[in-house]
């Protein structure tokens, strides 16, 4: 029997765009791995997390630890339970990986964001070190790098040196939950809960300094100088080392017309995107950028920087725009605000760029990448 490991510590929504990878990845195992494959998973996770992912399959193994990511425990503790267990294949859905770890190993890479964006904290000088340590070790160790889009395959060959030959594109998937239509009313009452008057331009995910949330908010208040009456609403966790925006909306006199809902239940975040009128992703870095995908599902028009993997996701279906260019921008969103014809074009656009996406496929060429590596082809 196979024994096949995977880091599941960042299972879930609490780690955004990695931890819905983590457990998407799982349950898509858990229907197409049966016992007669030969295969036992060896699930690592947090305690909380052991019954609900038992429970997916019997050729789950779970085992609950409190070893948290990114800890001095990951480097040390880490690698001697990974010894101790009889694997013959390690996967690490992210980075952090600890060195000392000499097994076989599969490792995903989502992004290089911190090579570009470190971080303003005062200790992010040895966050930085610690993180091009760490992900220089595991991409250099590993038997096989899957990269989430061929710009993160890019950067790895263009910053690391990675052999191209190393690295296999595996796309990610977007969830079926956003095709499905939430009533007028339901749209109504998650405005109204939220304090949206009416229409509005919607952001979701972290502050941070690549998302570029400033500038989005200056180009929204061209918009509002030139006649538009609706609202722009940044959703998601804020960093309090990260407030271009906070500062832009003071600076440009928008309090009133710039939303800032916190973390929301995901019970919101469908009506939430689906009333939107555009959803805006204008980042000057992703690596992937899955939250188009889920905008273009729930039928909503996307705006977003032709920049890193953005025009790679979204393909024909999204109006792009310089991220730097703030005037731009503007002009983006207000030619589909003001055109139901090109708002009918997008949206049709998007239900067939979507279809290209999803995580049954993610999962049949992860598991295709474990039988290359373990020569089961």
């Amino acid at each position: 029997m196979t024994r096949i490991w995977i880091d599941a510590r960042m299972y879930g929504s609490a780690f955004t765009g990695i931890g819905k990878h983590v457990a998407c990845l799982i349950a898509e195992l858990a229907t197409k791995v049966t016992p007669e494959d030969g295969m036992t998973f060896v699930i690592f996770c947090e305690h909380r997390n052991v019954e609900p992912i038992r429970n997916l399959s019997p050729i789950f193994e779970v085992i609950g630890v409190n070893i948290p990511h990114y800890s001095l425990r990951e480097q040390l503790i880490f690698p001697y339970v990974l010894g101790r267990a009889r694997l013959d294949l390690m996967h690490f859905p992210h980075f952090n990986a600890p060195i000392l770890y000499r097994g076989n190993i599969v490792v995903t890479i989502h992004d290089l964001i911190l090579t570009f964006y470190p971080g303003k904290s005062a200790v992010s000088g040895f966050k930085e070190f610690a993180y091009k340590t760490t992900l220089g070790s595991v991409v250099n160790k590993a038997k096989r790098i899957i990269a989430v889009s061929k710009h993160t395959k890019k950067d790895l060959i263009e910053l690391m040196g990675i052999d191209e030959e190393k690295i296999t594109v595996v796309y990610n998937g977007v969830d079926e939950v956003f095709f499905e239509k939430q009533s007028p009313e339901k749209i109504k009452e998650t405005a109204k809960k939220i304090g949206i008057p009416g229409k509005y331009l919607l952001y979701l995910g972290l502050h941070r300094e690549h998302k570029n949330l400033g500038r989005l908010v200056r180009a929204f208040g061209e918009m509002v100088s030139r006649g538009y009456p609706g609202t722009l609403v940044l959703g998601g966790k804020e960093d309090p080392r990260t407030n271009e925006a906070r500062e832009a909306v003071r600076e440009l006199g928008l309090k009133n017309r710039v939303i800032f809902p916190g973390h929301m239940d995901f019970s919101d975040v469908l009506p939430l995107i689906q009333g939107a009128e555009i959803y805006v992703m204008p980042s000057l870095y992703e690596g992937f950028g899955l939250p188009i995908l889920e905008a273009m599902a729930s039928g909503v028009p996307v705006a977003a920087s032709k920049t890193t993997s953005l025009p790679e996701v979204g393909g024909k279906a999204v109006q792009y725009f310089h991220p730097l260019r703030v005037d731009v921008m503007a002009r983006a969103m207000e030619e589909i605000v003001k055109s139901k014809r090109i708002q009918a074009e997008m949206i049709r656009l998007g239900y067939e760029q979507v279809k290209k996406f999803s995580w049954g496929k993610m999962a049949d060429e992860t598991l295709a990448t474990y039988r290359e590596v373990l020569g089961k082809k």
